[in-house]
């Protein structure tokens, strides 16, 4: 990201590029490690059924050896990398307007922005239908991008009192779902026996086992499992389009929207006042570190083996569900501390400079990581669905995490920017824009 992302002239005749400012670093570093925990994250979420990856209780419990990886990726990274993702939209959005509105008069400058979320929401539709991601975030980003346009300039106190509105509302809607589930559970139990004896179900049951049954009936679950790893390419893409297309419309209002905006809305707020770009003094950055990782790991750390420990029973899931969205932006600043300081000391590290290659090619390494999950998991690939455990998952991801690294490094030794950055550039101005370096 450049101090203005991306500088541009108005000769009367269109849009061009104008000379590149200096990028910062600290927030490239930060939206490549962001990028690592998004897929770490998600190859645990497409390589299996939701019910075994979120709700392993009501599964038969965690195979043994499998514990471990579990917690660490659930109490570590579980939602932090789209809260991390979310506040460094939030404050690129920002960048891109301040250069924007520097250039030109506000109508053209938001008529500009606006054109750039419509080619989000466009790869968004790639994402979901075509690379066949069930879990994409770019349709979300873009739309919610439309409703930050409009609240990015609100006073402070405001603005802090939308982050907590709209954190609450995915907060209560979790602590129900889990709290919903648990006290459910005993009765789901009792219309599969009834199922199973060939009884009826009424109306009230009937509609249960529709909601729940991908969830906690394990023949659903099996089902699912033997499509994926033997179901033809048209079954496959059917099966994965309609889930993405549930879940975008299903948590768009009830979770997405407000999670990201309340993220969104912190990354502005962190990148006014410096704390995002590396200006305030180290001390800060350490304490920050410190205290956020310690309180927001511990918290996380208190819930998941406690709810391991009781097998799963009773509600601890309320507890975890109640703290998640704290716990996470605890963590997501922690982070963005550590990166800092990180940043400061080794500014042309080999690992901070692989970091930063990822995050200037973002959106590239995004749609290149959902390729792998219709390849490494389904029939059209190699069909691992539900067939790796989550310690192969980890050394998956660091392993294509790395390739991504020298790929990216490889890349931006020639090119200014990533291909698909170079494709939403060139779609949103209008003309053909030099991505070779040393071109004009």
């Amino acid at each position: 990201m450049t101090a203005q992302e991306t500088t541009f002239m108005n000769d009367g005749g269109g849009l061009k590029l104008a000379p590149r400012q200096d990028r910062i670093q600290s927030l490239d570093v930060t939206r490549g490690y962001a990028l690592f925990i998004v897929l770490l994250v998600n190859l645990f979420a497409a390589s299996q059924p939701i019910a075994e990856f979120v709700f392993p209780g009501y599964v038969g419990g965690l195979a043994e050896g499998e514990a471990g990886p579990w917690l660490a990726m659930m109490i570590g990274f579980f939602g932090v990398g789209r809260g991390l993702f979310s506040m460094l939209f939030g404050a690129g959005m920002m960048l891109i307007l301040e250069s924007l509105m520097a250039k030109f008069d506000p109508k053209q400058a938001r008529n500009v922005f606006f054109r750039r979320l419509a080619f989000l929401f466009v790869f968004g539709l790639v994402d979901l239908f075509l690379l066949l991601w069930w879990g994409d975030i770019l349709l979300l980003y873009a739309l919610a991008g439309v409703v930050l346009y409009f609240m990015r300039n609100i006073r402070r106190g405001w603005m802090i009192f939308w982050v907590v509105l709209f954190a609450l509302i995915p907060t209560g809607l979790g602590v129900m779902q889990n709290g919903g589930i648990e006290y459910i559970y005993p009765e789901f139990q009792k219309i599969l026996e009834l199922r199973a004896g060939g009884a009826e179900l009424n109306a009230e049951q009937q509609a249960l086992y529709k909601d729940l049954s991908f969830l906690l009936d394990p023949a659903v679950i099996a089902k699912e499992k033997a499509l994926m790893m033997t179901g033809s390419a048209s079954e496959i893409y059917h099966h994965l389009a309609a889930r993405g297309y549930e879940m975008n419309i299903s948590m768009f209002l009830t979770f997405g929207l407000w999670d990201a905006l309340a993220a969104m809305l912190i990354g502005i707020m962190i990148y006014k006042n410096g704390f995002l770009t590396g200006k305030k003094p180290t001390a800060t950055y350490v304490k920050v570190a410190v205290l956020c990782l310690l309180i927001g790991l511990g918290l996380r750390s208190f819930g998941f083996v406690s709810h391991y420990m009781a097998d799963f029973s009773g509600y601890w899931g309320l507890f975890t569900a109640g703290v998640d969205q704290i716990t996470r932006f605890l963590i997501a600043f922690g982070m963005i501390a550590t990166v800092n300081l990180l940043v400061k000391g080794a500014r042309s590290g080999l690992i901070s400079r692989g970091f930063a290659a990822i995050g200037r090619m973002a959106l590239s390494n995004y749609l290149m990581q959902s390729t792998i999950y219709v390849v490494v998991f389904t029939a059209i690939g190699f069909g691992l669905y539900g067939q790796l455990g989550f310690m192969q998952l980890w050394l998956i991801a660091i392993g294509f995490f790395i390739l991504q690294m020298v790929f990216s490094l490889f890349w931006l030794s020639r090119y200014r920017f990533g291909p698909f950055e170079w494709l939403w550039r060139v779609m949103t101005y209008g003309h053909k824009i030099p991505n070779q370096k040393g071109v004009d």
